[in-house]
């Protein structure tokens, strides 16, 4: 494989791995979407008044909440916040070809000077444009890596959240529940 050859192919590489990034980022939202409305659902189940274990509920909650938002904070900055470069399209390198042909028409040898000119202006447009897509994937990937982190964390709290409101449950006596036996049968 030549360094030509080699360039594209790292460039596509890059470009594949974007690909397979942007897919993924649709389980990681789901995820917080799912969790976020649990944690919610957990909130509204403490009841009042408050004791030392709604309050110790409470504070996980709070954690869960902060590992909720920084696991946001990395999604959306690992999406939104990235960059990319591409390489010349078709007409830009049909007419970067012209160029070339009318410069090197008087020239001996033209042809073989316009394909080694054409061949390596997109070289360095291949290396160019994978240098800064490959540091931005490398980016995004960190980004996501923190974000699906903090969502494990977010999944840990929400189950040490609903600790304490389970064994309130417990060891809350609800007392005797009062049952009417209505007969619907008479006149």
């Amino acid at each position: 494989m030549d360094y030509f050859e080699h360039s594209r192919v790292h460039y596509f590489h890059e470009a594949e791995r974007r690909f397979k990034m942007n897919s993924s980022l649709s389980f990681p939202v789901g995820l917080v979407a799912i969790f976020t409305g649990a944690g919610y659902n957990l909130m509204a189940q403490i009841g009042r008044p408050l004791d030392w274990l709604d309050w110790l509920s409470y504070f996980f909650l709070a954690l869960f909440a902060t590992s909720i938002a920084i696991s946001v904070y990395h999604l959306v900055h690992s999406h939104w916040s990235i960059k990319y470069k591409y390489v010349a399209s078709p007409l830009d390198v049909i007419c970067y070809r012209d160029e070339l042909e009318e410069y090197y028409k008087k020239t001996p040898n033209s042809k073989a000077n316009v394909d080694t000119k054409l061949k390596d202006w997109l070289r360095s447009s291949y290396d160019e444009c994978t240098k800064l897509n490959t540091t931005n994937n490398d980016f995004k990937a960190a980004h996501l890596h923190k974000a699906n982190t903090f969502i494990v964390a977010s999944f840990v709290i929400l189950i040490l959240a609903t600790l304490p409101n389970l064994l309130g449950l417990a060891w809350h006596d609800s007392g005797p529940l009062l049952i009417e036996i209505i007969n619907s049968d008479s006149k």
